[in-house]
């Protein structure tokens, strides 16, 4: 999925676009510049809440069994339900 933008909770200002791939084991997300890159293996994810849609898109939080939450915007809802399901 692209065009996906990192919700940053310490900067509001500064949020991350960049592409969601998704494989047998993990969730990756990579900014274009390749300055940035998050992997989530699957086996560690507690949940994946997708959020009522905004104005900026379908916001879907994942948070993990080590604590570490991360909130993706995407903006189409349609890529959201389909992430979400999956």
């Amino acid at each position: 999925v692209q065009n996906v933008r990192v919700v940053d909770r310490f900067n509001n200002r500064q949020h991350i676009i960049g592409t969601i791939f998704l494989t047998d084991k993990h969730l990756i997300f990579v900014d274009p510049e390749g300055k940035r890159e998050t992997w989530i293996l699957h086996s560690l994810i507690l949940s994946a809440d997708k959020l009522p849609t905004t104005q900026q898109g379908c916001p879907l939080r994942v948070r993990t069994k080590h604590f570490f939450s991360i909130e993706f915007i995407i903006p189409k809802e349609r890529d959201c339900v389909e992430l979400h399901a999956t």
